[in-house]
């Protein structure tokens, strides 16, 4: 009798933890992992044959190498248009900057009457007329100003907002 005892008491002891087992997701914890170690391993196999460990060696290199840096800096000079034209007045602090030879336009954190008065000054000693046939209106706060040189006319637009001032200079044929 102590032998049947004893031997249900295993089974007993057996399906307790069986059950404690299932209910806390054991089994099922253990069943994820494997299934996730079958992933990984597939994954690993994938990437060893598909080319991309070379692919992801190679950026690497190239990386190091510089070669995205000379990216980006020839895509910023594409996309900043190049520069002013010669006799375009241009600051030295500009930030936002496009030039063309159609169009000039940055914002700057000097002074409104500050860069106002610089291009009054710098169109002039550019070549730079005042347009006659046009007003230039100039407000505490914005100018409108009309130059002309040989075949060509320029509106330049200055405003100032929020700290900063912003310039535009037109170019027409």
């Amino acid at each position: 009798m102590k032998r049947n005892t004893f031997r249900i008491g295993w089974v007993v002891a057996l399906l307790s933890i069986a059950t404690l087992a299932c209910t806390c997701g054991l089994i099922s914890g253990l069943t994820q992992a494997g299934e996730g170690l079958q992933t990984v391993q597939a994954a690993a196999t994938e990437l060893a044959t598909s080319g991309a460990l070379e692919t992801v060696q190679a950026l690497a290199t190239e990386a190091e190498n510089g070669g995205f840096q000379k990216t980006a800096e020839a895509l910023s000079t594409q996309a900043s248009g190049g520069g002013a034209p010669d006799d375009i007045p241009v600051l030295e602090n500009t930030q936002g900057f496009f030039g063309s030879a159609d169009v000039v336009s940055y914002l700057t954190s000097d002074e409104y009457n500050s860069v106002l008065e610089f291009y009054k000054t710098e169109m002039a000693a550019n070549g730079w007329a005042e347009d006659g046939t046009q007003t230039s209106v100039e407000t505490t706060d914005a100018a409108v100003l009309y130059y002309t040189k040989d075949d060509r006319k320029t509106i330049v637009t200055i405003s100032a907002a929020a700290g900063q001032t912003s310039v535009q200079v037109l170019i027409q044929k």
